[in-house]
């Protein structure tokens, strides 16, 4: 329990080097009421665990990440729109290991990416509303 809520988690080898720092998961443009957002751990289902922030401010505080995609829906408001997913924890087998999909409200494929985060570090992409 301790190592999934991120206690005495081992350190991030020399071959994870490039998970220590942020990622920029690209930009976009749209005319969308809102986005959803779709996500899962698509390494091992290890425990871990994101947060999720839009413009600095907390939409979820503590997600697990499953196998199967969960989702958020995201209301965008004009002009840009970061959304920023933090690594809480780098579950068992680090490190944090997430797959996700972002849908426009006519749930038209957006974008679609991954991340490989270590414990603290953020991916984020920027939504920018006309």
């Amino acid at each position: 329990l301790d190592k999934l809520n991120g206690a005495n988690s081992k350190p991030v080898s020399d071959d994870f080097k490039e998970t220590r720092g942020n990622q920029d998961l690209g930009k976009f443009m749209l005319s969308s009421k809102f986005v959803n957002i779709k996500y899962r751990d698509f390494g091992e289902v290890d425990g871990d665990r994101i947060k999720v922030t839009v413009n600095g401010i907390v939409v979820a505080n503590s997600i697990s990440l499953d196998g199967e995609f969960q989702g958020l829906e995201i209301m965008l408001v004009k002009g840009f729109n970061k959304i920023e997913f933090e690594a809480l924890n780098q579950g068992t087998s680090g490190p944090n290991t997430a797959e996700f999909k972002v849908f426009d409200d006519n749930k038209k494929l957006v974008s679609a990416n991954q991340w490989n985060l270590a414990t603290g570090f953020k991916a984020s992409i920027m939504v920018i509303k006309d």
